[in-house]
C-alpha cells in the first residue's frame, strides 16, 4: 500500500494513495441450504437465487446475440437483448429447494445465459412490473461469473423505491472482483446486504450517487480505478460500515460529494484526499451527537475549487478530526469570496482551535462554524 505524508502543518496526516492496493475481504459464509452458485454458474452467465417471499421478478439484460433464463435448469424463455424477462412465482414449474435462512422459504436458481457462445451480457437491471407502486422482488443472491464490463446502473433498486430487493444478502464474482461502468443507486436501501466484491470501474467516468444508501448490514466496500463525479448519499445511514476503500481514485471529475459519508459511527480510520477535485462544489462527511463518526480522520480539499454549492459547503461535524487535521483541512481550502462556511461542529479538536487556527479558514474568506 502505497501511503504519501502531508507536509507542513498537515505533518500528521497519512493519507492513503492505495495504489494496487485491495485489503482482505470480510468473509462471507453462504448459508448452509443455499445451493453453491459460484460453482454452478455457466461462463459468462448471471446466476441469481430468488425466493418465493414476493410474486414476481422482472429483469432486462443486454447481452449480444440475446439471452436465455433458465429456471433450476430448466428453459424458461429466450429473449432478444434488452428484452424484459418477466418471472412469476406461481409459474415455475421446478418444486425449488427450501431453506430455513432469512427465514422459511423456497428458493430457485435464476440463470442468465447468453444464447451464443460469443454472447457477452453488459447490463442487468430489475425493473417493476407497474412504476407507480413500490415493488419489492426477492433476489437473495446474485453471482456474477463474466470478464467483460458491465452496466449495474439501478440493478437490484431504485432511489424513489419503484423496486428494490429488501433480501439481497451477498453479490459475489469471478475472482472477486467485478468490472462495472456504473453501479449508481444499485443497493439502495438493500437494508440486508452483507457482502459484495471490489468494483473496478476502469476509469470509466460515472457515479454512486446512492449505491449504498441505507445499507445496513453492509461492513466493507472496496473501489478499485474510479474517476466519480457525484457521490451524493453514497454511504448515507450504511450503520455498520468499518472499511471503504478507493484504490487508485481519480477524484479531477468529482463536482458533488455532499452526504458523502453520512451516520457512520463504525468506520475505521478514514483518510479523505480530495485534492484533485478542482471543479468541487461541496463535501460533506458527518456524523451526530449520539452517533460521532470518529473514524473519519481526516480530509484535504483542492485549493482550486469553487466550493458554489449550498452551503455549508464542507462539513465534517461529530468526526473524528483533531487539531492537527482541522489545521490540515483549513490549510487546504481555497480562496473564497461569496460566503462560504465550513462546518466543524463536535469534531475531536474543535474545542482546541486557536483564533490562530481558525484564521488559516477566515483569513480565505471561510466562515467556520463551530
Amino acid at each position: 500500500m502505497k501511503t504519501a505524508l502531508v507536509t507542513s502543518l498537515k505533518g500528521d496526516l497519512a493519507f492513503t494513495a492505495g495504489e494496487g492496493f485491495i485489503p482482505t475481504p470480510f468473509k462471507w459464509a453462504k448459508p448452509s441450504s443455499w445451493p453453491e452458485l459460484r460453482q454452478i454458474t455457466p461462463e459468462g452467465s448471471i446466476s441469481l437465487l430468488l425466493c418465493d417471499k414476493y410474486p414476481a421478478l422482472n429483469f432486462s439484460a443486454v447481452c449480444t446475440g440475446g439471452y436465455k433464463v433458465l429456471i433450476d435448469d430448466e428453459l424458461y424463455a429466450a429473449y432478444d437483448s434488452g428484452a424484459t424477462c418477466n418471472i412469476n412465482i406461481a409459474d415455475i414449474s421446478s418444486n425449488g429447494i427450501l431453506t430455513d435462512y432469512p427465514q422459511a422459504l423456497t428458493l430457485y436458481t435464476v440463470k442468465i445465459v447468453p444464447q451464443s457462445e460469443s454472447g457477452e451480457i453488459s447490463s442487468f437491471r430489475c425493473l417493476a412490473a407497474d412504476s407507480a407502486v413500490k415493488e419489492e422482488q426477492g433476489i437473495l443472491w446474485a453471482h456474477f461469473n463474466i470478464e467483460g464490463t458491465i452496466n449495474l446502473y439501478l440493478a437490484f433498486s431504485r432511489s424513489n423505491m419503484e423496486y428494490t430487493n429488501p433480501m439481497l444478502t451477498a453479490l459475489t464474482a469471478r475472482g472477486n472482483i467485478l468490472k462495472v461502468s456504473s453501479i449508481q443507486e444499485t443497493f439502495y436501501s438493500c437494508s440486508m446486504l452483507k457482502y459484495l466484491p471490489a468494483f473496478d470501474f476502469s476509469y470509466t467516468a460515472s457515479s454512486i450517487s446512492a449505491t449504498f444508501y441505507s445499507c445496513a448490514l453492509l461492513k466493507e466496500v472496496t473501489i478499485k480505478n474510479a474517476m466519480l463525479s457525484n457521490v451524493y448519499n453514497s454511504f448515507t445511514n450504511a450503520s455498520e460500515i468499518e472499511r471503504i476503500n478507493f484504490s487508485d481514485p481519480k477524484w479531477s471529475k468529482l463536482q458533488t460529494a455532499s452526504e458523502f459519508m453520512v451516520n457512520l459511527p463504525n468506520l475505521d480510520m478514514a483518510l479523505l484526499d480530495l485534492s484533485e477535485a478542482d471543479i468541487l462544489e461541496t463535501v460533506k462527511c458527518y456524523g451526530n451527537s449520539q452517533k460521532p463518526m470518529n473514524g473519519f480522520k481526516g480530509l484535504l480539499v483542492s485549493e482550486a475549487a469553487g466550493f458554489s454549492g449550498s452551503g455549508p459547503q464542507i462539513k465534517v461535524d461529530y468526526t473524528g478530526l483533531d487539531r492537527n487535521a482541522l489545521k490540515a483541512l483549513f490549510e487546504s481550502l481555497p480562496q473564497v469570496s461569496a460566503g462560504q462556511k465550513i462546518s466543524v461542529i463536535g469534531t475531536l479538536g474543535a474545542n482546541e482551535l486557536t483564533e490562530e487556527d481558525l484564521a488559516l479558514a477566515t483569513d480565505k474568506g471561510w466562515e467556520v462554524l463551530l
